[in-house]
């Protein structure tokens, strides 16, 4: 697994996978200061467009997206989306 916390991170998905890494580790929180500081990049608008090509991206590169959702309720909405996997709190 290989976790990315940057755009420069997401949008170099395709030259950092290497043999063994089946999947990117990736959640809004880490990009927010990112995102911040690169307010004209063309995935710094919102998560769901971050979201959106971290899913192209790692499917072009054919490893799997493990998302950092933690709330159990926008489960639907980001294996809709494209995530393989979810990270997130169990229902209480």
């Amino acid at each position: 697994m290989l976790q990315v916390e940057s755009i420069q991170a997401i949008t170099n998905i395709p030259t950092l996978v290497r043999e063994g890494v089946d999947c990117i580790s990736w959640g809004p929180a880490d990009l927010s200061l990112d995102r911040e500081a690169h307010p004209h990049h063309a995935i710094a608008g919102s998560d769901d467009a971050a979201f959106e090509y971290a899913v192209k991206v790692a499917n072009d590169a054919g490893v799997k997206l493990m998302f950092r959702n933690y709330d159990w309720k926008l489960r639907d909405k980001y294996l809709d989306m494209g995530a393989t996997v979810l990270l997130e709190l169990p229902k209480s």
